[in-house]
């Protein structure tokens, strides 16, 4: 039985896509491999630094709360009671898992940062995963916001 043309996709289309998908990446992976940096995109221009950053550890208490501990003074900054936050909670989830499957310590802290253009950037300091925290909105983002601030009112530096 020979195929009708009901049942035969047409090959040009199919072809064209998959090169063009092809070719794509060839010139990304050459770039990327030929040492062209990342775009900085909305995060900062490359010649910016941030205006406050704060190294955190996030940690599971007992009674499922979380615990948000400056990594340098080791004192809380916060506690995320149970069944709130769940932006946070989603988040942690997701990076802690990778962190997992490396078998990397929990001790090991998260950079937060503020950018001049307002920009919230959480950087994974264990393997550089920087995650833009306004991809996920402006209420998200600004729910970590408090956790740039030093108890005595002032910024981290």
């Amino acid at each position: 039985m020979q195929p009708t043309a009901a049942t035969s996709a047409p090959k040009l289309p199919t072809t064209v896509v998959v090169a063009f998908l092809c070719a794509t990446l060839v010139f990304v992976a050459a770039a990327r491999l030929g040492g062209m940096p990342p775009s900085p995109g909305m995060i900062g221009q490359l010649n910016e630094v941030p205006e406050a950053a704060r190294l955190l550890r996030f940690a599971d208490a007992p009674d499922g709360s979380v615990r948000i501990i400056d990594a340098e003074t080791s004192e809380d900054v916060a506690v995320v009671a149970p069944g709130t936050n769940h932006f946070l909670r989603g988040l942690l989830r997701g990076l802690n898992r990778a962190r997992k499957s490396d078998q990397v310590s929990y001790d090991v802290p998260f950079l937060l940062q503020r950018w001049p253009n307002n920009r919230l950037v959480l950087i994974d300091t264990h393997d550089g995963v920087a995650l833009d925290l306004m991809a996920y909105g402006q209420t998200n983002a600004a729910s970590f916001e408090p956790y740039l601030k030093r108890s005595e009112g002032g910024q981290a530096q």
